[in-house]
């Protein structure tokens, strides 16, 4: 997959399918809900609290999606 950069969005505006950058890895976006954003990868799952994610771009400059 090809980025053409990030964008730093409130976790409120985090939408499921989105591409996240997050210490320093790729993450798809699941469920977020009031306790936290869910993120995953084929081998791990998390939850961040985090107020600010790192979204990447798409080749419009709009949220990557996958």
């Amino acid at each position: 997959m090809t980025n053409y950069g990030t964008t730093t969005l409130p976790r409120t505006s985090v939408v499921p399918v989105m591409l996240v950058k997050y210490q320093g890895r790729t993450y798809r976006a699941s469920a977020n809900v009031g306790k936290g954003l869910y993120l995953f990868t084929l081998f791990e799952r998390l939850r961040t609290t985090n107020d600010e994610i790192d979204v990447y771009l798409n080749q419009h400059g709009k949220p990557a999606t996958h």
